[in-house]
């Protein structure tokens, strides 16, 4: 299977119509790129909804400071700063009360397409529910597992909560984004000579992180009930793994479907999907078992409303392309029920000695 980017005449990021849409899309911009300057010069700005293509990052580095081995900690710098960004106080609701609430979203993309996704929902929520939502972005996956097991998140939008050993604090599902299903994929590069798993043998195969569900344990359990030993490479999220495995850096990774569609096509680049997983349920929002009843239920109705509100629907037209759903992809309800086929997954899979 070969898949490819192609441009669409009706470009998800079209969603302007008039100039008065045009105004609303350029003032969210404005107010997340005057939200993330970071020192050693560099400034990130996010990107106008009227530019056919989203650009991740825009680094302004002086000319004498633009050597290689300054670099990482230029990363760093943007890294740490996209942690720190939340929802502002003064875009909260007038009767919202009390400390804000943290709110974790798992290490599928980078932190800072993660907070152009996140932040102006988490906005709008918190206005409409009068529960103030702070985004909490771990630096890793592990560290996004290790805090939902040690129940520091009062939300989050995960599916780390399901894993033996993440499962004892008791995270309740409540909404998730209307959108595909999670498959996994383990993928080459299209003008890869492997055309089977068993060509993956004492190979090297990228994954996002040993506790990735759709980039490492799905992959894996299928890699082992089929007799096949490779070498894994970890390299932090699923954009990351995309990233090494076209560009030739590895010959294999697993990822999954949807994020790697969406990566191909703003990447102009081409893959073939070895093998493919049967599907699972969305991601979804869930709310630790000690946030009050009326709290979750406040945020989970805000989420439900976002399609259906005006405001909601300008804010999702920005921000669902981002993650490629369509434009105001919004949110519809979930419950435990729904991700019982995640729980029979981990409790017969065959698990590697090293995910611990």
């Amino acid at each position: 299977m070969l898949l490819g980017c192609h441009r669409h005449s009706n470009n998800l990021l079209n969603v302007q119509k008039n100039h008065t849409h045009v105004a609303k899309t350029k003032k969210i911009n404005d107010t997340l790129a005057n939200n993330l300057t970071f020192s050693h010069g560099c400034v990130i700005h996010a990107p106008a909804l009227h530019h056919a293509r989203i650009k991740e990052m825009a680094w302004c580095i002086h000319a004498k400071e633009a050597r290689l081995k300054l670099l990482p900690r230029i990363l760093a710098c943007a890294l740490i700063a996209c942690l720190t960004w939340t929802v502002a106080p003064s875009a909260l609701a007038s009767h919202a009360i009390g400390p804000s609430l943290s709110f974790g979203v798992i290490n599928l993309r980078s932190a800072y397409m993660t907070a152009q996704y996140w932040n102006p929902i988490l906005r709008y929520v918190s206005q409409r529910s009068g529960v103030p939502l702070k985004l909490r972005i771990a630096k890793s996956g592990p560290e996004h597992a290790a805090m939902i097991r040690r129940g520091e998140l009062d939300f989050i939008y995960s599916n780390y909560q399901f894993a033996p050993g993440n499962d004892t604090v008791g995270y309740t599902a409540i909404a998730r984004p209307l959108g595909e299903s999670i498959r996994s994929l383990i993928i080459v590069p299209a003008g890869s000579a492997i055309d089977s798993l068993d060509q993956l043998r004492g190979r090297v195969v990228a994954f996002p992180s040993k506790v990735a569900f759709a980039g490492y344990h799905v992959p894996m359990d299928a890699l082992l009930r089929a007799g096949i030993q490779i070498k894994p490479q970890f390299v932090g999220t699923i954009e990351a793994t995309l990233g090494r495995v076209l560009s030739g850096q590895v010959p294999a990774a697993a990822v999954g479907a949807t994020i790697a569609r969406d990566y191909a096509e703003r990447q102009h680049a081409a893959y073939r999907v070895l093998w493919s997983s049967e599907e699972y349920p969305a991601i979804p929002v869930a709310a630790h078992p000690a946030v009050p009843k009326d709290k979750v239920e406040a945020v989970r109705a805000a989420l439900l409303a976002m399609a259906d509100d005006p405001k909601g629907r300008e804010i999702l037209a920005f921000s669902a392309p981002l993650f490629g759903y369509p434009p105001n992809t919004g949110f519809v309800s979930a419950g435990e029920v729904d991700y019982d086929p995640m729980r029979r997954f981990y409790k017969y899979r065959l698990a590697p000695q090293d995910t611990r």
